[in-house]
């Protein structure tokens, strides 16, 4: 029982990997089922065992990565955590859960890379991430702000071919993250006050 789960979780891997390929490649309108199990290795038949057209396979795959995107959020449970990055912003050192989420980003390029392109797609990633970032925030302006910028960062990531390192990114992100916070707006002008004195 637990092989044939296994198999079937295998397969499905295959054909969602194969899936992201072929949209690095190509716009979702041009790709085929039979392309699909092409890539994959597999017959139409097993394919249509896991996926009811390609359409079900982009909602699942848009779940699976969207889940796992805003997963990564869940690690900041709250303000607090946001303002310890603080400190590690203005070192340029963002934080590991920054860190991951740029790495997810990079392990799913092709996928964002294709899906930045629709506009609804970032509105529904956004207003998703928007839920989540309430929880941090506790303000529906600074949620949806920094939730917009979040993903204004990643699509532009795209467009320029994911070119910096992750690091580089990380703080982009974590500046982006933190902005909203009063106390980091406040260390902001802080620091431009004193390099202003000096």
């Amino acid at each position: 029982m637990n092989v044939n789960n296994g198999d079937e979780l295998c397969t499905r891997w295959l054909i969602m990997e194969a899936f992201s390929e072929l949209l690095g490649v190509r716009s979702f309108e041009k790709i085929t089922v039979q392309s699909i199990v092409r890539k994959a290795g597999i017959s139409r038949s097993t394919y249509y065992l896991h996926f009811q057209d390609k359409m079900d396979l982009l909602h699942q795959l848009t779940e699976h990565v969207i889940g796992e995107f805003l997963g990564l959020f869940e690690k900041f449970e709250d303000a607090e955590m946001l303002l310890d990055m603080k400190q590690l912003y203005s070192k340029q050192q963002p934080s590991q859960h920054v860190m991951a989420i740029c790495e997810h980003i990079k392990i799913y390029k092709r996928f964002y890379c294709n899906r930045l392109q629709d506009p609804m797609f970032i509105n529904k990633l956004s207003e998703q991430l928007s839920s989540r970032l309430m929880l941090i925030y506790q303000d529906e302006t600074h949620a949806v702000f920094t939730a917009y910028g979040i993903v204004g960062c990643m699509s532009r990531w795209m467009i320029e071919g994911l070119k910096g390192s992750t690091s580089d990114i990380a703080v982009r992100l974590a500046s982006v993250t933190l902005l909203p916070l009063p106390e980091f707006r406040k260390h902001c002008m802080d620091h431009v006050g004193t390099e202003l004195k000096v």
